[in-house]
């Protein structure tokens, strides 16, 4: 007996129904699409090589409660002598927020080439561009 119109979009709204709730549900529990990607920021620091003063080569930048960290190599080699530039390497973060600095004078951020003082706070929710140091804390640049 075929079905009569009164009950056919019943059933088809039911099916509409449970597919609806389905996606809902899963989006729910949290299951994000395949696409989907985390929210991440760009970061530029840069340091300045000096022939004779103390020089950045890379960075530890751990998340503000010190529990997350990498060490970033600013140079993969020496700029040539008597090139003194500022040197720039642009880095993703895993999301925008506040972010432990630390300078070393070795490219593996090893504790024994720390440079006291370099230790710093930066905002990357403020300000995307960072000056490092030897000496001092990370500044803002423009």
């Amino acid at each position: 007996m075929p079905f009569s119109p009164v009950t056919r979009p019943i059933r088809h709204t039911a099916g509409a129904l449970v597919l609806l709730l389905t996606a809902g549900l899963s989006l729910g529990a949290g299951a994000a699409p395949a696409m989907a990607s985390a929210h991440t920021t760009q970061v530029t620091f840069q340091a300045h090589w000096s022939d004779s003063g103390p020089n950045v080569e890379s960075i530890l930048v751990e998340n503000a409660d010190g529990t997350d960290g990498h060490c970033w190599l600013l140079y993969s080699t020496p700029p040539p002598f008597g090139n003194r530039e500022w040197m720039t390497k642009t880095v993703r973060l895993p999301f925008p927020g506040r972010f432990q600095i630390f300078s070393y004078n070795n490219p593996f951020c090893d504790l024994a080439h720390y440079y006291a003082g370099s230790q710093g706070t930066i905002d990357t929710g403020r300000w995307q561009k960072w000056s490092v140091y030897a000496t001092r804390p990370p500044k803002m640049y423009l």
